[in-house]
């Protein structure tokens, strides 16, 4: 049996949204196309499989303008 496994689970938890904070601040701070960048770096599995409008619409920006940043 793991002891401790409550407070285990508390500080896992509080990083990982501590994590998601800060990349959701980082996106919001960012130009749209270096906020599709941070995204591809942070997840590059889902840049490649994920819907081009659930990429966007992540990115706070319409699937008009996300393939006119990659172009």
């Amino acid at each position: 049996m793991i002891l401790h496994w409550g407070l285990f689970e508390t500080k896992y938890f509080e990083k990982i949204l501590k994590d998601k904070i800060n990349f959701q601040r980082e996106l919001t701070q960012s130009s749209k196309k270096e906020a599709l960048q941070l995204f591809m770096e942070e997840y590059p599995q889902s840049a490649k499989f994920a819907p081009r409008q659930n990429i966007a619409s992540f990115l706070g920006m319409t699937p008009y303008t996300l393939s006119r940043i990659k172009l």
